[in-house]
């Protein structure tokens, strides 16, 4: 969801909910070998953790719309962040 400070459309999700609830991003874990540089949020790392789907009012912690999960619009179809967002308020 979030890598350095580049975010998926879920990350910017969680980050709105950090903004809103204090929750800070720590650090993710990674290997010794791994330069990685993912970031956790309320213990989600991938997708949304219960307190954000909660909190967003969401029934998943990838939403589906449009017969995609907004995981899959994001990393696979390759949609702008615009598109989702519209794709998200014709759906959810």
């Amino acid at each position: 969801m979030r890598k350095d400070e580049a975010f998926c459309c879920l990350g910017v999700l969680c980050d709105l909910y950090g903004r809103e609830t204090g929750e800070e991003w720590q650090e993710g874990h990674c290997d010794e070998d791994d330069d990685c540089r993912d970031w956790e949020i309320a213990g989600g790392t991938a997708l949304l953790p219960s307190d954000v789907v909660i909190w967003a009012g969401l029934g998943d912690e990838n939403p589906i719309v449009k017969d995609h999960s907004l995981a899959d619009w994001n990393d696979s179809k390759g949609a702008s962040f615009p598109v989702i967002a519209d794709l998200i308020e014709e759906s959810l």
